[in-house]
């Protein structure tokens, strides 16, 4: 794991699973935010996420949303 990296910590939801070689989707705070592609998944539970990315790493802490909130904003992004 690459030490220079920038940390990201974030209390959102992830909108899809993650996948080496693959971006995040994540929801968090009104937003969604694509990171670039997963390079290393280190954990992934039911109240955490910790990954790494080309650019970051990234620790997310879970917060429960109703998926139906979350799919009009996951649909919105990735026609974009």
């Amino acid at each position: 794991m690459n030490e220079l990296k920038k940390a990201i910590y974030l209390q959102g939801t992830l909108l899809a699973p993650l996948m080496v070689g693959s971006c995040a989707y994540i929801s968090y705070s009104g937003q969604v935010i694509r990171t670039s592609r997963i390079v290393a998944i280190h954990e992934a539970n039911a109240w955490r996420a910790y990954f790494e990315t080309l650019n970051s790493r990234y620790c997310v802490e879970h917060s429960p949303v109703p998926i139906s909130a979350e799919l009009p904003a996951f649909r919105q992004c990735a026609a974009s």
